[in-house]
């Protein structure tokens, strides 16, 4: 085995063990030490792969953000344009949902009291999405005229405000519907051509 791959083992190991403690005992509750012990390790060599525990929530939303590029990306031979939009989003939000009120809610702590990052558009993700939004413009699957660019950047920060609103109600409303309703009225989405 090489040395880069070790590393990229001993990596992924600390993130899945820190998720999976997050999930079992809460993120609050679980200590540098913790994951230190789970994984066998020191905390200098915690600190050395990972900045804080705050970084390793921030670490599953960006390796999110660019499996999402991947998935958009793959499936370029459609033409359902509105498809892969909702899809898009019913990717983030269902991402939030395994990751659970509790470890969503920290991730939202967390960039309240240091920006880490999570919640920056990524130009990538943020291109692919403007010249879907475009193309759907242009195909008449959304009646909404406004600035390609400008209409994803809302319905992202919208994805936002309704994963805050999950948040606040401890998960007890329809995550994926509510939002799902509110960017078809946003997009000017005949629900009956969809």
């Amino acid at each position: 085995m090489t040395e880069m791959h070790r590393k990229n083992e001993l990596y992924e190991r600390i993130l899945q063990t820190s998720y999976t403690l997050f999930q079992e005992r809460g993120y609050t509750e679980v200590t540098v030490n913790d994951i230190c012990e789970a994984c066998g390790i020191s905390k200098p060599t915690f600190y050395h792969y990972v900045g804080s525990k705050d970084e390793i929530l921030a670490i599953f939303f960006s390796d999110m953000s660019s499996k999402l590029t991947e998935e958009l990306l793959a499936q370029s031979a459609t033409d359902d344009y509105w498809q892969r939009i909702v899809m898009a989003f019913d990717t983030i939000l269902g991402h939030s949902q395994e990751f659970g009120v509790n470890l969503y809610s920290q991730l939202f702590i967390a960039n309240l009291n240091r920006e880490i990052g999570t919640f920056t558009m990524r130009d990538s993700l943020t291109d692919l999405m403007t010249m879907l939004f475009a193309k759907a413009q242009e195909s008449g699957q959304i009646g909404n005229r406004s600035d390609p660019r400008r209409l994803y950047l809302s319905c992202a920060s919208m994805c936002f405000g309704y994963g805050i609103l999950w948040c606040l109600n401890r998960g007890r409303n329809d995550l994926l519907g509510d939002f799902r309703e509110a960017l078809e009225t946003v997009c000017e989405v005949q629900k009956k051509d969809r």
